[in-house]
């Protein structure tokens, strides 16, 4: 208590203080929500209890366990004024060790950690911030073997330090990429004598027969909230720090063409300055339409297992594991705590007619035991049931990114399936196997299969346009029945915006002659309307 006290009069002239005095928790339960902090805003919590304290009440963010049991943090609502320096007090609540990060609007600021001091209340001291306008606080557990930590007496100074001119240049190679269902986007930080503080990222999604466009900059002095969910509207919004270099748009409509805008930034809130002169980068691709997807939520069907080596497990599905702590597909050798099984088991898709074009992707989780191969990705087009090992299978292993250990999901990336491309009867198969010793546990969800979003709208024929010739090598040409101003945009199988150029010309002819040989999409969009159509190029 008098450590506690200490600090929190040496730190009496702060403009900002939580002690958590609205905290609601107060047993050993671990649980989320919110409440009204003493600067105004909305504080979330996860994973925290409230049965031990330096003032009660104070929040401890749990350790994290497993995928059921994940790690807690606790972020504030929007402060205004600017934060200048930060301080709070910490204490290690049990025998683990504290490993806990500060982030200010997001990033990491300080590290706190202890060893072997269970019980004692220490202080951060001054974390110098100076960061203008709104700001965030959250404190989060700093990876997956940090120790519960228990945070209370955070105090601030708000910062009126002196804004800074807008950014010299544009960050530099920006680029969208389909990945599934999501859209990657990645760029190179923005170089010169004024670095930006962040990135404003602003996305619209080209809808057919509706014009939908951002044609003006962001304003100065207006902070743009975050708006990531391209389902619900035409337009999305995404604040990034400088030196993130990426960020990936997971809920996105099937289908659509997104073009994206990136404006780098300095200072926030009112005096918010962003780089607006010259051409702002841009990227556009269309998003994948979705084939067929498993999340494990109501079982293995339509995938089915077999045993071929092994009696006793078998892949199944387990309640809580999952991505979003959903159900997934689960196989183990172990038969109990020490005994493991030898095993050879396959989790294998129904079949699937593939087209030209289509990937597919999932998300694996591993942990316990050793050994490499021990999960492998097959690819059959003569499987029809039963055994699998009396049908011919390709392995696309090396194609797939796997899970590294901890439970960690990771996403196997696109994998492209050209090498069975317009054939009716295709399985894609999980093997696992392992010895009679250290057996691993693999984990997999969200399997989903898809096709460019641009294939099944109208062709430029029915849209009264010609392409011509087909194949090409140097040069095609786009003849325009309908005289308006058109946009033209040659696409991968991928859905990557490899070329683009503006028209409203009659006749116009477009190099190609940087294209790797293979087949392409040329999509054609009538500015007038927005109504798009499409034609596949082969480019010899």
């Amino acid at each position: 208590m008098i450590i506690a006290l200490a600090c929190f009069s040496g730190d009496a002239f702060a403009q900002g203080l939580e002690t958590f005095a609205n905290f609601p928790e107060t047993t050993n339960a671990y649980k989320d929500g919110t409440f009204v902090g003493q600067d105004g805003s909305t504080w979330t919590y996860k994973q925290c209890r409230g049965d031990s304290t330096i003032n009660a009440p104070t929040p401890c963010l749990r350790k994290y366990a497993d995928a059921t049991k994940p790690a807690g943090n606790i972020l504030s609502g929007t402060i205004h004024n600017g934060c200048g320096v930060i301080s709070f007090d910490y204490k290690q609540p049990f025998t683990s060790n504290v490993n806990v990060d500060l982030l200010i609007n997001g990033t990491v600021v300080k590290n706190i950690k202890t060893t072997g001091e269970q019980g004692v209340v220490k202080n951060s001291g001054q974390v110098t911030v100076n960061v203008s306008g709104d700001f965030t606080i959250e404190f989060r557990q700093y990876d997956n073997v940090a120790g519960q930590v228990m945070i209370d007496n955070v105090t601030w100074t708000s910062y009126q330090g002196t804004t800074k001119p807008e950014p010299t240049n544009y960050p530099t190679n920006f680029k969208a990429v389909v990945k599934g269902t999501t859209i990657e986007l990645t760029w190179d930080d923005a170089t010169g004598g004024q670095l930006p503080d962040a990135y404003l990222i602003l996305a619209y999604e080209k809808t057919q027969g509706k014009q939908v466009e951002w044609t003006n900059p962001p304003v100065d002095g207006v902070y743009q909230a975050d708006d990531v969910d391209l389902t619900n509207d035409d337009h999305g919004i995404k604040n990034v720090a400088y030196g993130v270099k990426t960020y990936t748009f997971e809920k996105v409509k099937p289908g659509y063409s997104v073009e994206f805008y990136i404006y780098p930034y300095t200072n926030s809130g009112s005096n918010i300055n962003y780089k607006t002169d010259g051409t702002a980068p841009s990227a556009d691709v269309t998003s994948s339409a979705v084939v067929a997807t498993q999340n494990f939520s109501n079982g293995l069907t339509p995938w089915t297992q077999f045993s071929v080596l092994g009696n006793v497990q078998k892949w199944d599905t387990i309640a809580r594991y999952g991505i979003n702590n959903s159900p997934c597909a689960k196989m183990t050798g172990y038969i109990d705590a020490t005994t493991t099984e030898a095993s050879e088991d396959w989790l294998i898709s129904p079949s699937f007619a593939i087209e030209d074009g289509q990937f597919f992707s999932f998300y694996s989780a591993m942990n316990y035991g050793s050994g490499d191969n021990t999960l492998t990705v097959w690819v059959s087009s003569n499987y029809t049931s039963g055994d699998p090992t009396t049908a011919t299978w390709t392995e696309y292993t090396n194609r797939a990114i796997l899970s590294t250990g901890s439970f960690t999901w990771v996403n196997s990336g696109q994998i492209d399936l050209a090498d069975f491309a317009n054939q009716s009867n295709v399985h894609i198969a999980f093997k696992y196997t392992c010895g009679t010793t250290n057996a691993r546990t693999w984990e997999i969800d969200d399997f989903t299969l898809t096709k460019p979003g641009f294939l099944g709208i109208p062709s430029l024929t029915e849209a009264g346009f010609k392409l011509y010739p087909n194949p090409c090598s140097e040069q095609f040409i786009i003849e325009n029945q309908k005289t308006t101003h058109y946009k033209v945009t040659v696409y991968s199988m991928q859905g990557i915006a490899m070329l683009r150029a503006e028209s409203s010309d009659a006749i116009y002819r477009m190099d190609a002659s940087k294209l790797k040989p293979g087949v392409y999409i040329v999509e054609v969009l009538d500015r007038a309307t927005n109504i798009k159509a499409t034609s596949r190029l082969v480019v010899r």
